[in-house]
């Protein structure tokens, strides 16, 4: 089995030493390489074919988003899944709103990481399910949250299943899977959904079904 290249960059010595440790006891995996910092991250990434770099969203020298920028402009292709401690919805604005692969807060489990990375190879977004409890927070004022209000937008009841599974944290191919439809089809229903009722992304609608308790 041909292993997945992951590199790791976090300014926290122990986080990092204890990421990359549990995705080296993975056959799964190989850790290409490992940075502290954006600048020695781009260095080494040049150099080692890396697929998936798994980043801290907050560096002293280079944010996240900063460095996924960098190494993109030079026509990599890797994918990057962006974690964080910080749940506030200012941070998690700003990485939903960028072409982001993925992201997982700190505080989720390994299982999520890993979940995570297989997700992004297969061409897939992930977001962590905690970061639909975060937006429902923020975004629970709007009115098309309220629930009268979103008795007026005609919602099927496939698309209210889809939101269901959204909320569990499932990609476009295990709801398909569930629905026994095509992840295309999903796809659709999700973009359906996400017009009639003026949301931008999955943890939007993930916020939108919990508060209609789907």
């Amino acid at each position: 089995m041909k292993k997945i290249n992951v590199f790791i960059v976090d300014d926290h010595p122990l986080f990092l030493e204890g990421i990359a440790a549990v995705l080296s006891r993975d056959e799964r995996y190989k850790v290409v390489g490992t940075a502290s910092n954006g600048k020695d991250a781009l260095d080494q990434m040049d150099t080692n074919n890396t697929q998936i770099v798994i980043c801290d969203y907050l560096m002293p020298d280079m944010n996240g988003l900063e460095l996924m920028t960098a190494f993109r402009k030079k026509n990599h292709d890797s994918k990057f899944i962006f974690i964080s401690q910080y749940q506030t919805h200012d941070v998690l604005n700003q990485i939903i709103q960028a072409d982001i692969d993925g992201f997982v807060f700190k505080s989720d489990s390994t299982d999520e990481v890993f979940r995570a990375i297989d997700t992004v190879v297969r061409g897939d977004k992930f977001l962590s399910p905690k970061v639909s409890t975060v937006l429902l927070n923020k975004v629970k004022s709007n009115p098309v949250f309220d629930q009268e209000s979103s008795k007026k937008v005609d919602i099927t009841e496939r698309e209210k299943e889809i939101s269901h599974y959204i909320t569990q944290g499932k990609t476009n191919k295990e709801i398909g899977a569930i629905l026994s439809c095509s992840e295309h089809t999903i796809k659709c229903h999700k973009s359906n959904l996400m017009r009639k009722l003026g949301l931008k992304n999955a943890a939007e609608i993930s916020a939108w079904a919990i508060r209609q308790n789907l």
